[in-house]
């Protein structure tokens, strides 16, 4: 090999080097945005997790609210048609 040869040699290696360097600058400053985005949509995730454990929670309580009116309302009419049954019975059983 020549000095020219060897020389030339040692810009493309230094040229590739160089090449090589900027990509993984690009590379590393990708990675550390794409971290940043994960950890902003591990927040928002876990803040919607939040969200629908609360409304789980107050959907829960909710139906067994509703439950217990239904329960009362049953037990309501249940007496109103109790009551409607012995008034007819006492007036002869019905309309004439």
């Amino acid at each position: 090999m020549t000095h020219d040869d060897i020389e030339r040699a040692i810009n493309f290696l230094l040229k590739n080097q160089a090449e090589f360097d900027s990509r993984l600058a690009e590379l590393a400053s990708a990675q550390t945005q794409t971290e940043r985005r994960l950890e902003r949509t591990n927040e928002a995730l876990i803040a919607v997790t939040g969200l629908l454990g609360t409304a789980a929670d107050t959907l829960a309580r909710r139906m067994d609210q509703l439950a217990a009116a239904q329960i009362e309302t049953a037990e309501r009419l249940n007496t109103f048609i109790v009551i409607v049954e012995k008034y007819i019975t006492r007036n002869g059983g019905g309309p004439h």
